[in-house]
């Protein structure tokens, strides 16, 4: 039996992305894992064609008959798995050598650690090389969770036991969030930590599904949101929902009035107090992300509708005067 499992779906992918990528498994310093490759029935053969150019016993490679999609995919090869962890691996990124390395020992000196991400270097042809590095400790990451996903998954190592024990899966009913999800999961059962250190690298391409299917991505996001706010106990009316959902996270955005404003605050404060009566969420942490997105969308509105939030920023409940204010609102605040 082997200690990893990396997990590798493929459909149709760029041949040379995918070879890429299992060389950087391959060439891993840690050699106690094998490689299970699901070709979720590619109508292309080169992916075929280059999983069968290896001649290592390390690798294992499934031909799916029929499509199944990535999360049913996914699941199967959580079943089909023999390692005590599983490696998330996408056919178009890289593992750098140590990575595998690193994660195991940290998780094998932490047992409480159910999945264990790391920071990464985004490359490939859209001009972006910046480095992303997210919450370290469990109930940071676990409480950032509830904004946007904070755990990369391709970098990710879980623990199968977890998953085993409390029968969590891939949910089918998210096409992008379904890692998200899965990382919900996971918190609840054990902790999450996030290696600071970059040790994968996540190729940008113009056919990433996060680009194709953005509308579809927003609508699922939206709905495992409704699933946070279920677990922390907060209710929201219908109006207060759209605004969390359209206004408050949403990133692509244009504020351009003073109440709009308002009602942002006012629901991201409701979220505050529904916490602290539950308990769900580490309450000074969640308090922090709540303030830091009051902070962003104030910003929002002093780019786009030139809107002051002075007095918002005063009177709010969130804790808004730890969190950085960049210059623009600044400048905004002031002459308003």
């Amino acid at each position: 039996m082997v200690k990893v499992s990396v997990l590798l779906p493929v459909y149709n992918t760029d041949a040379a992305h995918l070879k890429s990528a299992i060389d950087s498994v391959l060439f891993q310093t840690f050699t106690d894992f094998e490689l299970i490759i699901y070709n979720d029935a590619s109508t292309d053969n080169r992916v075929e064609e280059t999983v069968k150019s290896y001649d290592d016993s390390r690798i294992r490679y499934i031909l799916g008959q029929n499509n199944l999609g990535i999360s049913k995919v996914r699941n199967k090869l959580i079943d089909l798995a023999e390692g005590k962890y599983l490696a998330v691996m996408d056919h178009d990124d890289l593992f750098l050598p140590q990575k595998l390395k690193e994660q195991i020992s940290l998780m094998d000196e932490n047992p409480d650690i159910g999945v264990c991400g790391t920071a990464y270097k985004k490359f490939g042809n859209l001009l972006k090389r910046e480095t992303i590095t997210y919450p370290q400790k469990h109930e940071e990451i676990r409480a950032a969770l509830f904004f946007k996903n904070v755990i990369h998954h391709p970098s990710c190592v879980i623990r199968k036991k977890n998953l085993i024990d409390n029968d969590i899966r891939y949910d089918a009913n998210y096409i992008s969030a379904n890692d998200r999800k899965l990382f919900m999961d996971i918190a609840e059962v054990s902790k999450a930590f996030n290696i600071q250190d970059v040790l994968c690298k996540y190729r940008m391409h113009k056919n990433m599904t996060s680009k194709a299917k953005r509308t579809e991505i927003v609508n699922q996001q939206k709905l495992l949101r409704q699933d946070f706010l279920n677990r922390m106990g907060a209710v929201l009316s219908p109006a207060e929902e759209d605004v969390l959902n359209d206004y408050a996270l949403k990133g692509r955005v244009k504020i351009r009035t003073y109440d709009r404003l308002v009602k942002v605050e006012s629901v991201l404060a409701k979220l505050s107090l529904a916490n602290e009566q539950s308990s769900y969420f580490d309450k000074e942490i969640f308090n922090a992300w709540c303030a830091k997105y009051l902070i962003k969308r104030c910003l929002n509105a002093a780019f786009y509708g030139k809107i002051s939030s002075k007095a918002l920023l005063r009177d709010s409940i969130l804790p808004v005067t730890n969190q950085r204010k960049p210059f623009l609102l600044k400048m905004v605040n002031y002459l308003k």
